[in-house]
Formats: structure tokens, sequence, C-alpha cells
């Protein structure tokens, strides 16, 4: 489907379940995001599509930003 993804919901929990929101990040692919929708709009899409699957807001707070935080310590200023 086109942006905002939606169907990407069943692939969101299936990894979710799978491997645990802690080892999930999101990532925007910026610059390229830019055309189609801009960063604000795919960070929202990404909501959107959690509330569907649905996501506790700790795990939702692993996937936009506590992973990679964790992941690059001391490296990642938020």
């Amino acid at each position: 489907m086109p942006f905002p993804y939606q169907d990407l919901t069943p692939q969101l929990a299936e990894v979710v379940s799978s491997f645990g929101a802690n080892r999930i990040m999101w990532g925007s692919d910026f610059p390229y995001v830019v055309p189609e929708c801009g960063y604000k709009g795919a960070k929202e899409a990404v909501s959107l599509v959690a509330s569907q699957v649905p996501l506790s807001p700790t795990e939702l707070e692993w996937i936009m930003g506590r992973t990679v935080t964790q992941l690059f310590k001391g490296q990642w200023l938020p």
C-alpha cells in the first residue's frame, strides 16, 4: 500500500513478537523520505502502524529511540 504503509502492520507485529521491541529501531530513510512524506510524516506513519499492532507505550519508546541509545551508549545523543 502507498504511504502511510498500513499494510506493514502484520509484519511489525510478527517482528515485535519474535524479537522484542528492545531489538527493533525505527529509521526514516532520510533524505530519501522527504519527497514522499517528509521526516515528520514518516514518523507519524510509524506511530499509526504501531497503534494498529497494538504496542505498549514502552514498546513504542524502545522502537522510536531507546534501542538506538542503548546500542550506541555514549555515542548517540538523542
